[in-house]
């Protein structure tokens, strides 16, 4: 049964204790394996009033206040604590005992906080950070636990308009300006709708995720849906799944999970690290909703999970790859249901890079792009030349903008940077507040496909190459231990060159590296890169294990990684910056 007259979180979490409290809500797995926690939806009311009475004597009603928990249930207790007070919830990751934490420190600055809930654990970290970080001095740490939940009146409860913010959703960007999502309660309860009517979840489905508290897709889609449609959901630490790939699967097959998923990657990690015994462990027959997005959705990353897993009784039509993004809340299109595979269109390489979508011909050059649905319910999609801000025809590539009910208010204490980026516009006909999202793509018989990042797209010689294209030729390379590959443009001498970084797996920084050993497969991946590009690279440079910089869902951050190149902050293992056989190859041509 859905809540279906709860207009804000704090009625639909009282509305479904009411009417089945007793249901089991939420399961936690501690080390990805063995069941250490678990919650009923009366336990995480009954948390929540608890709680809520004990921080409204403390912190001011309307204040932002910092949610930094290690991952477990403590979490959604203290989520629904903050709305039940009245006080904004600032999902951020907990700090590192060993790294300066600048993220942590500028989003505590841009919101103001001046609270920040922990568990126990959680909280020594915080306090820790706190002594050591003059910029993070007056910050107060409250220590919460499940333990001390006890009854407590409801008459204190905030009851929240729909229009009040109900948290503030950090972005993945820099470090030095992070930019919080200002999300109503109207917004996450329009985007839980849509993704219930994506999804077709009810009663019956059970849900499993990995994906961090503190991330759009993970708290939305992981834990708040759940509580939206009233199923039981079964959470396990991020770095469980980044550590053994298995343990997701394991879960889903022991669960009988109906419902998960996670960024690209996650599909190609299962692909690359579940081995052939593991294989004849799993069932995963009951894997219905098996959702993709967070990052362009791969063609191939779906052909190979669904080809490996189809022995564990995994179906092709349970891939759905989706577009959302956090200033949209999250959700924004999905796949349908209704077919037997993800739609994927064969496009014409030559004419994509010139910002049309071709169907290729048998003799083209091509790029498979995988539709990620047509809008959701609400939702109005435009392709629009950025330059001009008109909107493109079909099979046009642009940035991608979009409106409708999910659409946030903008960014906390940022008008410059919000009026950038959500703009009043009228676009074929329709007037409305549309939100540019900075990604391209193009529609085709009205569904969304997705080619790149704006910012990202590297010039050269006039022509628009999307990083991602290049990455995967690399992460392709037979012979070669690609962990991951992040490429970028770098301006030198009045002219835009390439630059690729490629992280290698199990390989260990050394002092001296010696270039034979590395310069086979750098002239491997020069030619490679060349031969479906077009392009020979200004540099290429391995690195360390875990050197590029990523999101905490796992996300390439082109632009740190770019940054960090640029400052000489990588464990590089070898670096070639000299033309090599494929810049021969260019200049014959």
């Amino acid at each position: 049964m859905i809540a279906l007259q709860a207009d804000n979180l704090v009625e639909l979490l009282r509305s479904r204790a009411r009417s089945c409290g007793d249901t089991r809500g939420y399961d936690f797995l501690g080390d990805g394996e063995r069941l250490t926690a678990t919650m009923t939806f009366a336990d995480l009311d009954r948390a929540a009033l608890s709680l809520a009475a004990k921080l409204k004597a403390r912190i001011c009603t309307g204040s932002n206040v910092l949610l930094a928990y290690p991952p477990g249930l403590e979490f959604i207790a203290a989520f629904f604590g903050c709305l039940y007070a009245g006080l904004v919830p600032v999902p951020v990751c907990l700090p590192h005992p060993r790294k300066t934490n600048d993220r942590l420190i500028a989003i505590a600055a841009d919101c103001q906080a001046h609270d920040a809930l922990s568990n126990a654990a959680g909280g020594r970290l915080l306090a820790a950070a706190v002594q050591q970080c003059p910029a993070l001095e007056g910050l107060r740490v409250t220590v919460t636990g499940l333990a001390e939940a006890h009854d407590a009146s409801a008459h204190s409860i905030v009851v929240p308009s729909p229009a009040s913010i109900a948290f503030l959703q950090y972005t993945s960007g820099s470090t030095s300006s992070p930019r919080g999502v200002c999300v109503t309660h109207a917004n996450v309860m329009s985007n839980l709708a849509m993704i219930h009517a994506a999804e077709g979840n009810d009663a019956s489905s059970r849900g499993v995720s990995w994906l961090p508290a503190y991330h759009d897709m993970g708290l939305i889609e992981g834990i708040l849906q759940p509580l939206y449609v009233g199923y039981a959901t079964t959470l396990m630490p991020h770095s469980a799944f980044l550590q053994r790939p298995l343990r997701w699967l394991q879960a889903l097959s022991r669960l009988r999970a109906t419902v998960s998923g996670g960024p690209n990657f996650a599909y190609d990690a299962c692909v690359r690290r579940v081995g052939e015994a593991e294989l004849e462990t799993l069932d995963l027959s009951s894997w219905r909703v098996a959702y993709c997005g967070a990052e362009p959705v791969r063609a191939e990353t779906l052909a190979a999970f669904a080809a490996r897993f189809e022995r564990c009784g995994f179906k092709r039509s349970s891939l759905r790859p989706v577009y959302g993004l956090a200033e949209a809340t999250l959700l924004v299109s999905a796949s349908s249901p209704d077919v037997n595979a993800p739609a994927i269109v064969q496009a014409q390489r030559a004419a994509l890079e010139q910002g049309r979508f071709v169907s290729a011909a048998a003799h083209d050059e091509r790029v498979a792009v995988v539709s990620c649905g047509r809008p959701s319910p609400g939702v109005e999609i435009r392709i629009v030349d950025a330059a001009t801000q008109v909107a493109l025809p079909e099979g046009r590539v642009g940035e991608v903008w979009v409106s409708g009910p999910s659409v946030s208010q903008g960014y906390y204490g940022a008008p410059a940077q919000t009026s950038e980026v959500f703009r009043e516009a009228e676009l074929d006909r329709i007037r409305a507040r549309w939100l540019c999202t900075g990604d391209l793509g193009f529609l085709a018989r009205g569904q969304l496909h997705i080619t790149g990042r704006s910012k990202e797209v590297i010039i050269l010689r006039g022509r628009k190459l999307h990083p991602q294209d290049i990455e995967h030729t690399v992460q392709r390379m037979e012979g070669v231990p690609v962990a991951a590959a992040a490429a970028f443009g770098l301006e030198e001498a009045g002219s835009e060159g390439v630059v690729v970084l490629i992280e290698l797996m199990g390989a260990r920084p050394s002092s001296s590296p010696s270039v034979a050993l590395w310069s086979p497969w750098a002239d491997a991946i020069r030619t490679e890169v060349f031969r479906q590009h077009e392009i020979a690279l200004a540099a290429l440079a391995f690195v360390g294990p875990g050197a590029l910089a990523r999101t905490s869902s796992g996300k390439l951050m082109r632009f740190r990684c770019r940054d960090d190149f640029i400052r000489a902050r990588l464990p590089i293992l070898a670096c070639f910056d000299a033309p090599s056989r494929t810049q021969a190859l260019a200049e014959a041509s």
